[in-house]
């Protein structure tokens, strides 16, 4: 997966002083430093930022998930249509934008399953779980 500009641009600065410290930049910096990005971009400042660009041809969606009763994560998954520098807007819910997962979503409910259908091979998600990108191993495939 290709990172954004503007992220690679930031990857650049950081790589860049890791060699002038004496070494070569590893893969697990990368890891520390997308996760960061990603927990920035999280903050209530980040999604006041990145929500204000509504004319954009690049969408990014959130999509929470409780793993405990009180601990949360977020996946960030980027859709591009170019390899520009364009601004991000961030939602939680693909269909209404509210902050819920596309499965307790009631609009997308009410949809037929036709319009369901559509929808998830529209936004590339998971038949099974509804989400971009679920891991290593597909639900839908059994394996």
């Amino acid at each position: 997966m290709k990172l954004p500009t503007h992220t690679q641009q930031e990857w650049l600065k950081v790589a860049y002083k890791i060699i002038r410290g004496g070494r070569e930049p590893l893969f697990t910096d990368l890891v520390e430093f997308v996760k960061e990005q990603a927990d920035i971009a999280n903050t209530r400042y980040g999604l006041l930022v990145n929500r204000g660009s509504n004319n954009d041809n690049r969408d990014v969606g959130v999509l929470k998930r409780k793993t405990s009763a009180d601990h949360s994560t977020a996946r960030i998954s980027y859709v591009s249509n170019s390899d520009d520098n364009a601004p991000l807007r961030i939602s939680s819910c693909l269909e209404c934008f509210s902050n819920h997962s596309l499965d307790q979503c009631q609009k997308f409910k009410d949809k037929n399953v036709r319009e369901r259908k559509e929808f998830v091979l529209r936004h590339k998600l998971c038949n099974v779980c509804l989400k971009a990108n679920p891991g290593p191993i597909s639900l839908d495939s059994g394996g």
